[in-house]
C-alpha cells in the first residue's frame, strides 16, 4: 500500500511525531510505501527566504518525509499527494494547536482516496460532530478517546500509538524523579510543588517539545533556585531520559494518553500519575495514581512509598515492566492492526468529503484600497491573479481618489481577474473610507483585506479562507524583509514577530493590510473609524474585542509589506499616525489604553534633539529617527486637533 500521513506534528522528538515516525518506519519495512508531511517545526514558522513557499524533502528518514514553513495546510498536502498518490490518508488530529491544520487537511483530502482521522488527544474530539461525516475511518490511540467518540455517535476502532521497545528499554540507575514536558498542561507547577517539599530528593525536568526560550529559560531559573532540580534539554536519543529515572512523574493535567507512561515501564519504572481515564488505561498496576483534585499531601506520600520504600518500589517496578508487555500495544500487533484497517479501508467505497449539499459554501471579496499605486498595483494583482481559493471569489480595488493611471492599470488586469471590480472610493480621503468603501461595495460573505502596494504571497488567499473557518477575525503574517532594506525594519523590532501585534502595550489587533473577517463582524462594528488617519486597524480590533470577538493569528497567511522608502516619506506617515492617537486614546482610555508620562515624554524629545548631530552625518538610524520626531509632532498637533491630551 501507498500510505500518506498527514498532520500539524513535527519533527522533534517525543509525542506524536515519534508515534507516526515509529509507525512508518515498521510500515516501511514491510514493504508498504510510506509517506509524512507535516509542519517544519513545533509553534515557530522558519520563513527562510528561499523556502517560503517550498514543501522540502527531509532526507534522514527511511521513508519519503516533507516539512512545511509557511505553506497552508492543504496546498501542501495537494502538492505531496500529485507527486506521492497515496492509495489512503491517515490525518493525525492532535490538540487544538493542531486544529488549523486538522480542518483544511480533511477537508482538502481528495475524495477518491479512502481518508482515516486518527485521534491522538482528547481536545480533537471537539472535531468530530464537524469531521467525521467527512472521513471514512476513525481511529483512536486510547479506549476513552474512543468512549468520548461514541457519545458523540462516532465509531473509533482503538489503535495505541506505536512503541519500539528497543529504543527505550535500559538499565535505569533510579537516582532521580523524572518529569518529561514541563508545560502548564502537564503539571508543571504540581511538579514544582513537590520537588520543593523534597529537598532530598533529585528531579529531572526534561524538555520534550523544544520549549520557546522564554518557556525555557523560565523552566530552568525556578530549577536552579529550588537546587534540586535539573533542567535538561530534549534529545534526540529516545533512552536516555530514562537512564538515572527511579521512578516517572506524571501529573498531567489533560486528557491525553502519554508514550511516556510505557516508554518508562518499559524499563521497569513505575509511574506517580494523575487518575485521569487514559493514564488510568497507560498506568495499570505498574504505577500509583493520585485523584485529579489531590492536595499535595496525596502526591508527597505516594512519592514516599515509591522513593523511600525498596520493597513497594520493586513491587511496582515488576508490575511496570509485565505491563509494558500486554498484546495490546506490542508492536507487531499495532502495525498488523493498522495493515488491516488501511487494507478495510481500500476494501470499501470512500465517502464524497467534498462540503455536504446542505453546507453552505460562502463566498470570498478582496478588498484592495489604493491610491495613486500606478507604480505597485500590478505587482499585487499579479499576485492575487495567482492565487488558488477553496470558494468562490472576487477581487475589489477601492480607487481612493487616485490622479494618476491606478484605475486604468486595476481593470487591464480583468482578463487575468474575471471577476475584478475597480470601485469609487474617493468621497473622503483615508485608508479607512477606502477599506469601508470596498467592504460595502463587496458581494462575499468572507472580507479580506490586503493594501494595493504590498503582495501577497503565494497561498494567501487559501490560508484565510481556511483560518475564517473556525475564526470571525483573522490577521497573516507581515513580512518586513523581503521588499525592504534592513535600515528600513531593523529598528522596528517587528520582523521576526510571529503573532498578532499588540497596540501600545494594551491589546492585540489585526494590521488592516492583512486582514479577513466574516460580513457580520464588520457590519456589527460599522466598519472602520474614518475619522482616524492612521491606527483605525487597532481601533477595529479593539472594538471587536470589547464584544468578544478576538484576533486570530494564521501564521500561513503571508502579506509581503513595502515600507516606506525614504527618511522623509517616514517622517510624514509618522504624522499622521501621531495625529491620530490622541484620538484613539480619548475612544479607548476608559478601557485601558494608557498615555506616557510627562517624564517619558521629556526623555523621548531630549534623546531625539540629542540624536540630531548624529542623524545629520549618518550615523544614527535615520529612519527610526524620523518615525519618533514624526510620531511626536504628530501627537501635539492631534492634541489641539481632538481636544485630547496624548504626548
Amino acid at each position: 500500500m501507498r500510505i500518506l500521513f498527514a498532520g500539524k506534528q513535527h519533527y522533534d522528538p517525543g509525542g506524536i511525531p515519534a508515534s507516526i515516525d515509529q509507525l512508518a518506519r515498521r510500515l516501511a519495512d514491510l514493504g508498504h510505501q510510506v509517506a509524512v508531511v507535516a509542519h517544519a517545526a513545533f509553534d515557530v514558522p522558519p520563513p527562510a527566504e528561499g523556502d517560503r513557499t517550498i514543501v522540502r524533502r527531509e532526507r534522514s528518514r527511511p521513508y519519503e518525509a516533507y516539512s512545511v514553513d509557511v505553506l497552508p495546510p492543504s496546498c501542501a498536502l495537494d502538492s505531496v499527494f500529485r507527486s506521492f498518490r497515496p492509495d489512503v490518508i491517515v490525518v493525525n488530529a492532535g490538540g487544538s494547536w493542531w486544529h488549523d491544520w486538522t480542518r483544511p487537511l480533511v477537508r482538502s483530502a481528495p475524495p477518491e482516496v479512502p481518508l482515516a482521522l486518527y485521534i491522538r488527544d482528547h481536545e480533537a474530539i471537539d472535531l468530530l460532530g464537524e469531521l467525521a461525516p467527512m472521513v471514512d475511518l476513525v481511529l483512536a490511540n486510547a479506549e476513552s478517546h474512543a468512549a468520548a467518540a461514541a457519545e458523540l455517535g462516532v465509531a473509533a476502532t482503538v489503535l495505541p500509538s506505536l512503541i519500539e521497545p528497543e529504543l527505550y528499554r535500559v538499565q535505569p540507575t533510579g537516582e532521580a524523579v523524572l518529569f518529561i514536558n514541563p508545560v502548564p498542561s502537564r503539571g508543571v507547577e504540581t511538579a514544582f510543588a513537590i520537588a520543593e517539599q523534597r529537598p532530598d530528593v533529585p528531579f529531572h525536568f526534561r524538555e520534550s517539545w523544544h520549549l520557546p526560550r522564554h518557556a525555557a529559560d523560565a523552566v530552568a531559573r525556578r530549577a536552579h533556585e529550588l537546587g534540586n532540580v535539573t533542567f535538561l534539554a530534549s534529545t534526540d536519543e529516545h533512552a536516555e531520559p530514562y537512564r538515572r529515572a527511579r521512578v516517572l512523574l506524571v501529573p498531567y493535567a489533560d486528557l491525553g494518553r502519554p508514550r511516556v507512561v510505557p516508554e518508562a515501564q518499559l524499563s521497569g519504572i513505575p509511574v506517580l500519575a494523575r487518575d485521569l481515564p487514559p493514564l488510568r488505561e497507560a498506568v495499570g498496576p505498574g504505577g500509583i495514581l493520585i485523584p485529579a483534585d489531590a492536595p499535595i499531601s496525596d502526591w508527597l506520600a505516594a512519592l514516599a512509598e515509591l522513593w523511600d520504600d525498596r520493597s513497594a518500589h520493586a513491587r511496582l517496578a515488576a508490575a511496570a515492566l509485565e505491563h509494558s508487555r500486554r498484546d495490546e500495544i506490542d508492536p507487531e500487533q499495532v502495525t498488523r492492526r493498522f495493515v488491516a484497517a488501511m487494507r478495510a479501508l481500500l476494501g470499501g467505497r470512500p465517502r464524497r468529503r467534498r462540503r455536504a449539499a446542505t453546507e453552505r459554501v460562502p463566498t470570498a471579496s478582496v478588498i484592495v484600497p489604493v491610491r495613486n499605486g500606478a507604480r505597485e498595483i500590478d505587482r499585487q494583482l499579479a499576485a492575487l491573479a495567482g492565487q488558488e481559493s477553496p470558494v468562490p471569489w472576487e477581487v475589489v480595488v477601492a480607487d481612493n481618489g487616485s490622479t494618476d493611471s491606478t484605475r486604468e492599470r486595476a481593470e487591464a488586469w480583468r482578463e487575468r481577474l474575471p471577476s475584478l471590480r475597480v470601485v469609487d472610493a474617493s468621497a473622503r480621503k483615508g485608508v479607512a473610507h477606502a477599506r469601508n468603501a470596498g467592504a460595502r461595495a463587496a458581494r462575499g460573505e468572507l472580507l479580506l483585506i490586503c493594501d494595493g502596494d504590498d503582495i501577497v504571497a503565494e497561498g494567501w488567499l487559501s490560508a484565510m479562507v481556511w483560518a475564517l473557518e473556525s475564526h470571525p477575525l483573522v490577521t497573516g503574517h507581515i513580512d518586513l524583509k523581503a521588499m525592504n532594506r534592513p535600515e528600513q525594519y531593523v529598528w522596528t523590532g517587528d520582523a521576526d514577530r510571529h503573532a498578532a501585534p499588540v497596540g501600545y502595550g494594551f491589546m492585540p489587533y489585526g494590521a488592516g493590510g492583512n486582514l479577513g473577517m466574516w460580513r457580520e463582524v464588520f457590519d456589527e462594528l460599522g466598519g472602520f473609524d474614518e475619522e482616524l488617519l492612521r491606527a483605525e486597524d487597532i481601533d477595529f480590533g479593539w472594538r471587536a474585542a470589547e464584544r468578544g470577538i478576538a484576533v486570530h493569528y494564521a501564521p500561513f497567511a503571508v502579506l509581503l509589506h513595502r515600507m516606506r522608502p525614504t527618511v522623509l516619506s517616514v517622517f510624514a506617515s509618522a504624522v499622521r499616525g501621531g495625529i491620530s492617537e490622541p484620538r484613539l486614546h480619548r475612544l479607548h482610555r476608559a478601557r485601558g489604553m494608557g498615555r506616557a508620562g510627562r517624564e517619558e515624554v521629556v526623555v523621548e524629545w531630549r534623546w531625539l534633539w540629542r540624536r540630531i548631530p548624529a542623524v545629520v552625518s549618518g550615523r544614527g538610524d535615520r529612519h527610526q529617527w524620523a518615525h519618533h520626531a514624526g510620531k511626536r509632532l504628530g501627537r501635539v498637533i492631534g492634541s489641539a486637533r481632538h481636544r485630547t491630551l496624548y504626548l
